[in-house]
């Protein structure tokens, strides 16, 4: 072999093994970028308790029938609720016991958060099991702790909230009571949020010099079926300036069926609903009874005041609503 030929050998083989090193580099990146894709889509549940269920006691009930986990704070619940929701991809559900629960307990600041993939659900005795059919709340009297699972703000701010939630945010079968907040004393929905109300009462949640004493929706749309706003919006010298019952802003376009509006108050416009800034909310075989002029004070007695328009409803600037 001349030193030419010998000299192409030598480069040929080194080009061979370069292709092979290559070929094998470009194999090892492609396993590793499978293998975390296929760890970012489906989470690990290893140590993850089986059940979708995380119960609640109320000051006034607890779960006795060996439910795990139970807890008394329901910030905690939710978060771990959301926490197991996320690392299984299912539905969580927070049970929480009849009686009264108090938002703003000491130590807390904040409302209660809506989060995705949970679904918080009153009425419980204490002894259901997970999956059970709660008793339903009674509108006709709000206060009735015994029957209801009551969430109440004391007059100490907005009681939930709901930021950017899609529609697997829930909220079922509990009585919001006694919030007071210039945006929403029962509950504030901003950054399209779309939560899911069913079979809840607003009851005595108050603006404080604002707006949307039962519900403040900002670019949000809500679905709420078989909801009652029983007299909501001013209190005792703070005026409710619109939306007793509840204020739409900023294209929010809010879903009511079956809803039922009785009793709400705006000192300025729209003693049930307000609608502003092409907010356009949907109703279906909803109801809107002595809406419009008046507060109450500390004993919530009735007092006159004087409202500009809409006792049921007023929609202005682009906002219009389909009944």
């Amino acid at each position: 072999m001349n030193l030419k030929n010998h000299y192409d050998k030598i480069r040929n083989d080194v080009k061979n093994k370069g292709t092979r090193n290559l070929l094998l580099v470009v194999i090892l990146v492609a396993a590793l970028t499978l293998t975390v894709v296929a760890l970012n889509s489906s989470p690990s549940t290893s140590g993850v308790q089986s059940d979708p269920y995380f119960y609640v006691n109320t000051a006034d009930t607890e779960w006795t029938g060996g439910q795990t986990p139970v807890y008394d704070d329901i910030r905690t619940a939710i978060s771990d609720a959301a926490d197991w929701s996320l690392q299984t991809q299912k539905e969580a559900y927070v049970l929480v016991t009849v009686g009264h629960y108090s938002v703003y307990p000491t130590g807390h600041e904040s409302p209660i958060p809506l989060e995705n993939g949970v679904t918080i659900i009153g009425g419980f005795s204490g002894a259901e099991s997970g999956g059970s059919t709660p008793t339903p709340q009674n509108p006709n009297n709000p206060d009735d702790t015994s029957a209801n699972t009551s969430f109440r703000g004391n007059l100490s701010g907005t009681m939930f909230v709901a930021d950017g939630v899609d529609s697997t945010a829930e909220l079922q079968n509990i009585v919001i009571s006694y919030g007071l907040s210039t945006s929403g004393g029962g509950i504030y929905i901003t950054n399209g949020g779309c939560p899911t109300i069913e079979d809840c009462t607003f009851y005595r949640d108050f603006g404080n010099g604002g707006n949307g004493g039962g519900m403040y929706n900002d670019d949000s749309s809500p679905t709420l079926k078989n909801c009652n706003f029983i007299e909501c919006g001013s209190y005792s010298g703070y005026s409710n300036n619109n939306g007793g019952g509840i204020y739409n802003t900023n294209n929010s376009s809010p879903i009511l069926t079956d809803c039922t509006f009785t009793g709400n108050a705006a000192t300025d416009n729209g003693g049930g609903i307000y609608n502003t800034n092409n907010s356009s909310p949907i109703l279906t075989d909803c109801s809107f009874t002595d809406n419009g002029s008046y507060y109450f004070d500390d004993g919530y007695s009735i007092y006159s005041c004087y409202t500009d328009n809409g006792g049921g409803m007023y929609s202005t600037n682009g906002s219009s609503r389909y009944l």
